[in-house]
Protein backbone atom coordinates (compact mmCIF):
# COMPACT_ATOMS: atom_id res chain seq x y z
CA UNK A 1 0.00 0.00 0.00
CA UNK A 2 1.05 3.50 -0.99
CA UNK A 3 0.14 6.58 1.09
CA UNK A 4 0.06 10.09 -0.56
CA UNK A 5 -0.85 13.28 0.79
CA UNK A 6 -2.62 15.82 -1.27
CA UNK A 7 -1.64 16.51 -4.62
CA UNK A 8 -4.43 16.65 -7.07
CA UNK A 9 -4.07 18.38 -10.10
CA UNK A 10 -5.05 21.92 -10.57
CA UNK A 11 -6.05 20.85 -13.96
CA UNK A 12 -8.69 17.73 -12.43
CA UNK A 13 -10.03 20.19 -10.54
CA UNK A 14 -11.00 22.42 -13.28
CA UNK A 15 -12.69 19.57 -14.86
CA UNK A 16 -14.86 19.10 -11.81
CA UNK A 17 -16.01 22.90 -12.49
CA UNK A 18 -16.59 22.28 -16.13
CA UNK A 19 -18.58 18.95 -15.89
CA UNK A 20 -20.47 21.42 -12.73
CA UNK A 21 -23.68 22.29 -15.37
CA UNK A 22 -23.74 18.84 -16.19
CA UNK A 23 -24.17 17.68 -12.43
CA UNK A 24 -26.95 20.67 -12.00
CA UNK A 25 -28.78 19.16 -16.10
CA UNK A 26 -28.84 15.99 -13.71
CA UNK A 27 -30.39 17.21 -11.02
CA UNK A 28 -33.21 18.79 -12.78
CA UNK A 29 -34.50 14.89 -13.89
CA UNK A 30 -34.61 14.00 -10.56
CA UNK A 31 -37.92 13.39 -8.11
CA UNK A 32 -36.12 15.11 -5.61
CA UNK A 33 -34.01 17.75 -6.49
CA UNK A 34 -31.40 18.55 -4.52
CA UNK A 35 -31.20 22.57 -3.93
CA UNK A 36 -27.71 22.48 -3.21
CA UNK A 37 -25.82 20.45 -5.76
CA UNK A 38 -23.67 23.51 -7.00
CA UNK A 39 -22.83 24.26 -3.58
CA UNK A 40 -21.86 21.05 -2.44
CA UNK A 41 -20.08 20.03 -5.69
CA UNK A 42 -17.63 23.22 -5.28
CA UNK A 43 -17.12 22.48 -1.26
CA UNK A 44 -16.32 18.83 -1.69
CA UNK A 45 -13.86 19.23 -5.15
CA UNK A 46 -10.89 18.31 -3.66
CA UNK A 47 -12.08 15.20 -2.18
CA UNK A 48 -14.20 14.32 -5.55
CA UNK A 49 -10.77 15.72 -7.31
CA UNK A 50 -8.32 13.28 -5.54
CA UNK A 51 -11.09 10.42 -5.97
CA UNK A 52 -10.56 10.67 -9.53
CA UNK A 53 -7.10 11.34 -9.57
CA UNK A 54 -6.33 8.16 -7.27
CA UNK A 55 -8.79 5.62 -9.57
CA UNK A 56 -7.86 7.11 -12.68
CA UNK A 57 -4.44 4.66 -11.95
CA UNK A 58 -6.81 1.78 -12.01
CA UNK A 59 -9.45 1.76 -14.39
CA UNK A 60 -9.33 1.39 -17.86
CA UNK A 61 -12.11 2.24 -20.42
CA UNK A 62 -15.04 0.42 -21.02
CA UNK A 63 -15.70 -0.24 -17.23
CA UNK A 64 -19.05 -0.86 -14.95
CA UNK A 65 -19.62 1.41 -11.88
CA UNK A 66 -21.90 1.09 -9.59
CA UNK A 67 -21.56 4.63 -6.95
CA UNK A 68 -23.90 3.84 -3.95
CA UNK A 69 -25.08 6.21 -1.05
CA UNK A 70 -25.27 9.51 -3.65
CA UNK A 71 -27.62 11.41 -5.23
CA UNK A 72 -25.38 11.93 -8.27
CA UNK A 73 -22.41 10.08 -9.55
CA UNK A 74 -20.14 12.45 -8.22
CA UNK A 75 -16.79 10.56 -8.72
CA UNK A 76 -17.87 7.81 -11.44
CA UNK A 77 -19.55 10.69 -14.15
CA UNK A 78 -15.59 11.89 -15.04
CA UNK A 79 -15.24 8.15 -16.49
CA UNK A 80 -18.62 7.99 -17.61
CA UNK A 81 -17.56 10.97 -20.06
CA UNK A 82 -13.96 10.58 -20.34
CA UNK A 83 -13.96 6.81 -20.55
CA UNK A 84 -16.74 5.28 -22.03
CA UNK A 85 -17.83 3.52 -18.09
CA UNK A 86 -21.31 2.38 -17.66
CA UNK A 87 -22.42 3.90 -14.19
CA UNK A 88 -25.35 2.93 -11.90
CA UNK A 89 -25.90 5.71 -9.29
CA UNK A 90 -27.53 4.40 -6.31
CA UNK A 91 -29.29 6.04 -2.60
CA UNK A 92 -31.57 5.28 -0.53
CA UNK A 93 -34.55 7.90 -1.64
CA UNK A 94 -35.47 7.22 -5.26
CA UNK A 95 -34.64 10.07 -7.49
CA UNK A 96 -35.62 8.46 -10.98
CA UNK A 97 -33.27 10.26 -13.20
CA UNK A 98 -31.86 8.24 -16.53
CA UNK A 99 -29.77 10.32 -18.61
CA UNK A 100 -29.18 6.88 -21.02
CA UNK A 101 -28.60 3.34 -20.60
CA UNK A 102 -25.02 4.02 -19.66
CA UNK A 103 -25.87 6.32 -16.56
CA UNK A 104 -29.07 6.13 -14.58
CA UNK A 105 -29.99 6.08 -10.94
CA UNK A 106 -31.66 3.10 -8.92
CA UNK A 107 -33.32 2.68 -5.43
CA UNK A 108 -30.66 1.05 -3.26
CA UNK A 109 -31.09 0.66 0.80
CA UNK A 110 -27.08 -0.50 1.68
CA UNK A 111 -28.49 -2.08 4.93
CA UNK A 112 -31.29 -4.22 3.62
CA UNK A 113 -31.50 -4.42 0.01
CA UNK A 114 -28.80 -6.57 -1.81
CA UNK A 115 -26.67 -6.36 -5.08
CA UNK A 116 -27.30 -8.83 -8.16
CA UNK A 117 -25.03 -8.05 -10.56
CA UNK A 118 -21.45 -7.18 -10.43
CA UNK A 119 -19.19 -4.39 -11.11
CA UNK A 120 -15.68 -3.66 -12.04
CA UNK A 121 -15.53 -0.32 -9.61
CA UNK A 122 -17.90 0.49 -6.37
CA UNK A 123 -17.47 4.00 -4.83
CA UNK A 124 -18.36 4.59 -1.45
CA UNK A 125 -17.47 7.89 -0.79
CA UNK A 126 -18.54 10.01 2.87
CA UNK A 127 -21.44 6.41 3.30
CA UNK A 128 -20.45 4.98 6.10
CA UNK A 129 -21.08 7.59 8.57
CA UNK A 130 -24.45 7.38 7.55
CA UNK A 131 -25.60 3.60 8.29
CA UNK A 132 -27.35 2.91 10.94
CA UNK A 133 -26.48 -1.16 10.46
CA UNK A 134 -23.47 -3.18 10.93
CA UNK A 135 -20.42 -1.83 8.46
CA UNK A 136 -19.04 -5.14 8.05
CA UNK A 137 -22.15 -6.78 6.20
CA UNK A 138 -22.50 -3.71 3.81
CA UNK A 139 -18.70 -3.85 2.87
CA UNK A 140 -19.27 -7.44 2.38
CA UNK A 141 -22.27 -7.46 0.01
CA UNK A 142 -20.36 -4.49 -1.95
CA UNK A 143 -17.06 -6.41 -2.10
CA UNK A 144 -18.65 -9.67 -3.18
CA UNK A 145 -20.57 -7.53 -5.87
CA UNK A 146 -17.04 -6.40 -7.30
CA UNK A 147 -15.41 -8.19 -10.51
CA UNK A 148 -12.08 -10.53 -10.31
CA UNK A 149 -9.21 -7.54 -10.45
CA UNK A 150 -11.88 -4.63 -9.51
CA UNK A 151 -11.09 -1.67 -7.53
CA UNK A 152 -13.43 0.03 -4.52
CA UNK A 153 -12.87 3.80 -3.62
CA UNK A 154 -13.78 4.39 0.29
CA UNK A 155 -13.79 7.61 1.92
CA UNK A 156 -14.54 8.68 5.33
CA UNK A 157 -14.58 11.63 7.43
CA UNK A 158 -11.59 11.50 10.19
CA UNK A 159 -12.13 12.92 13.79
CA UNK A 160 -8.85 14.98 14.65
CA UNK A 161 -6.69 12.49 16.66
CA UNK A 162 -6.43 14.62 19.70
CA UNK A 163 -9.94 14.34 19.85
CA UNK A 164 -11.85 11.31 21.96
CA UNK A 165 -15.45 10.48 20.26
CA UNK A 166 -17.23 11.77 24.03
CA UNK A 167 -15.34 14.82 23.74
CA UNK A 168 -17.43 16.86 20.91
CA UNK A 169 -17.34 20.46 20.90
CA UNK A 170 -20.68 21.79 20.72
CA UNK A 171 -20.19 22.98 16.78
CA UNK A 172 -18.51 19.78 15.70
CA UNK A 173 -21.73 17.99 17.76
CA UNK A 174 -24.60 20.03 15.80
CA UNK A 175 -22.02 19.49 12.80
CA UNK A 176 -22.86 15.75 13.17
CA UNK A 177 -26.29 15.84 13.80
CA UNK A 178 -27.32 18.33 11.10
CA UNK A 179 -25.42 16.10 8.56
CA UNK A 180 -26.50 12.82 9.52
CA UNK A 181 -23.53 11.58 10.56
CA UNK A 182 -23.88 8.50 13.23
CA UNK A 183 -20.22 7.36 13.70
CA UNK A 184 -17.24 8.93 13.16
CA UNK A 185 -13.00 7.02 12.72
CA UNK A 186 -10.43 7.86 14.29
CA UNK A 187 -7.34 6.92 13.60
CA UNK A 188 -6.75 5.03 10.35
CA UNK A 189 -9.88 2.50 9.53
CA UNK A 190 -8.09 -0.69 9.59
CA UNK A 191 -9.68 -2.59 10.93
CA UNK A 192 -12.43 -1.84 9.12
CA UNK A 193 -10.34 -2.48 6.20
CA UNK A 194 -8.87 -5.32 7.42
CA UNK A 195 -10.52 -8.04 5.13
CA UNK A 196 -9.48 -6.23 2.10
CA UNK A 197 -6.20 -4.83 0.40
CA UNK A 198 -5.92 -0.81 0.59
CA UNK A 199 -3.56 -0.47 -2.16
CA UNK A 200 -3.75 3.48 -1.88
CA UNK A 201 -4.70 5.47 0.68
CA UNK A 202 -4.54 9.63 0.97
CA UNK A 203 -6.02 12.72 3.16
CA UNK A 204 -7.31 15.65 1.76
CA UNK A 205 -8.96 19.04 3.59
CA UNK A 206 -12.22 20.13 1.93
CA UNK A 207 -13.63 23.14 2.90
CA UNK A 208 -17.75 21.93 3.32
CA UNK A 209 -16.19 19.63 5.95
CA UNK A 210 -13.96 20.59 9.38
CA UNK A 211 -12.68 16.58 9.27
CA UNK A 212 -10.23 15.67 7.53
CA UNK A 213 -11.64 12.91 4.36
CA UNK A 214 -9.33 9.48 4.20
CA UNK A 215 -9.51 7.92 0.51
CA UNK A 216 -8.72 4.71 0.33
CA UNK A 217 -8.87 2.30 -2.61
CA UNK A 218 -8.99 -0.70 -2.52
CA UNK A 219 -9.23 -4.50 -3.72
CA UNK A 220 -9.99 -7.96 -2.64
CA UNK A 221 -7.67 -10.69 -1.67
CA UNK A 222 -8.44 -13.55 -3.31
CA UNK A 223 -11.70 -14.36 -4.03
CA UNK A 224 -13.76 -14.26 -1.12
CA UNK A 225 -13.85 -11.68 2.04
CA UNK A 226 -14.76 -12.82 5.57
CA UNK A 227 -17.94 -11.66 7.68
CA UNK A 228 -18.47 -10.38 11.13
Amino acid sequence: MTIKFIDYKNELLEVIKSIKSDFIAIDEMSDNKIEFVDEYIMGHKQRIAKGIEMLSRYIGYDKKILEVGSPHPFFSYYFYKYKNASVVCADLYDRKWKVNDRLYFKKLNLCTDMLNEKFDVIIASEVWEHLPCNLYAVRDMLCNSLNEDGVMLFTFPMSKKSEVPLNYSAQKELFCRANGHLREFKDLTDDFLSSIEVIERAYVKCSHYKFDIELDVCKMWGNRISGY
